[in-house]
């Protein structure tokens, strides 16, 4: 505390030096041990009992004063205040001016003002306590919330806390914002229309950036919500950051955004299961009411999408359908006993024991391509059509 003015004991009127310390330089020999008589000793020392003053003037200017009084106050007047050692201060500080009990900031061009009355701090206990009463937000989202409040702030070596309070009774908290070497905390605001105390209310907020955490929700003004690696971006060939949602996603634009044309769902938890390849990994069933795919009803059939085409002949045909064997089963998870009839891919067996044309299976090797078997049948059907034609041109 090196200024008067931030200790707020200030002493603020010094001509009341000069009209009530008329003691001369030679008298002040009797009063103070080792005094000196000299002009520029004028008016330096006043003794009352109902109010003492001891001044340093220079050149007929105060320029440093003490004031004592008989009510318990004590002024000080000075350029620098400098205190050395230990310092212990009883009570508190007044956070206004003199004569003043207001502080409003809604014309000093602040984020989010604030009015308050009769701010002080108080050092006890190991802590630093501001307090304000009355404290009204005067901005619009707050203002019903924080409307003549008691606001009790602690600044501690741990923690950092403030609280709203009904008054400074402290019968009824309404918002607490605990921020804490291991935690940062914003409970419910417990208030109503009316301002009467509840159990429940408005959530907390927690404002990081452009976005707000209130409650169970996270707010952001513009754009999108980001879940990145340290450099900054998540949709790379490194990607190394998952995210992790247990009771289910809502999409209020019904839109999922990928960064490739693939989108893969597997089994695990991302922490685990981050950066396994697809292959290996555990697949899932997706249930839903219908599929429509874009590609194979409107895109992919057009010539305009296509490169490398050559005609299938027969041959090719039929040795993917010879090569592929057909099988009667179940799924082990279907509890419906239906029963289903295709060609199996055998990812059991190092020797496969169930055949299928390398064609009909995609590259990862996890599902079939009926599409190519729908084509190659077509083609076998063709060839064998053309020979019954010729059959039947042979009898007649």
């Amino acid at each position: 505390m090196s200024e008067s003015k931030a200790a707020s004991v200030v002493f603020t009127n010094s001509s009341l030096l000069a009209n009530n310390a008329q003691v001369t330089a030679d008298s002040l020999k009797y009063y103070v041990k080792g005094s000196w008589g000299s002009k520029t000793l004028e008016s330096i020392l006043s003794m009352d009992p109902n109010n003492s003053t001891i001044a340093q003037v220079v050149n007929g200017q105060i320029v440093a004063a003490i004031n004592t009084n008989s009510d318990g106050s004590v002024k000080i007047d000075g350029k620098n205040i400098e205190l050395n050692g230990n310092t212990r201060v009883v009570g508190g500080f007044n956070l206004v001016p003199a004569n003043e009990t207001w502080q409003d900031q809604r014309n000093l061009n602040v984020y989010r003002p604030f009015r308050w009355q009769n701010g002080a701090i108080k050092m006890e206990n190991g802590v630093i306590q501001t307090t304000a009463a009355n404290v009204t937000a005067e901005f619009p989202s707050y203002n019903e919330i924080l409307n003549n409040k008691y606001v009790v702030g602690t600044i501690a070596p741990m923690y950092i806390k403030y609280t709203l309070w009904d008054s400074p009774s402290l019968k009824h908290e309404y918002a607490r914002t605990y921020i804490g070497a291991e935690e940062i905390e914003t409970p419910m605001l417990a208030v109503t229309t009316t301002g009467s105390p509840v159990q429940q209310g408005e959530p907390g907020a927690l404002y990081v950036g452009s976005f707000e955490f209130i409650g169970h929700k996270i707010k952001v003004e513009t754009g999108g919500i980001y879940v990145a690696n340290i450099t900054g971006s998540n949709f790379d060939g490194g990607g190394s950051v998952g995210f992790q949602v247990w009771n289910g996603i809502g999409l209020g634009k019904s839109t999922i955004y990928t960064p490739s044309n693939d989108l893969y769902i597997q089994q695990g938890n991302v922490g685990p299961a981050l950066g396994q390849s697809y292959n290996s990994a555990i697949k899932v069933d997706v249930h839903c009411n219908k599929v429509i795919s874009q590609r194979a009803n409107t895109v992919l059939s057009r010539l305009s999408v296509k490169t490398d085409i050559t005609k299938v002949t027969y041959d090719r045909a039929l040795a993917a359908v010879a090569g592929t064997d057909m099988y009667d089963y179940r799924y082990i998870n279907d509890d419906s006993n239906q029963h289903y009839v295709s060609g199996i891919i055998d990812d059991v067996n190092a020797d496969p024991q169930y055949h299928m044309d390398e064609m009909l299976i995609n590259k990862e090797r996890t599902s079939r391509i009926d599409a190519n078997l729908v084509g190659y049948h077509h083609v076998v059907i063709q060839k064998l059509l053309e020979r019954v034609a010729q059959l039947e041109a042979q009898i007649k």
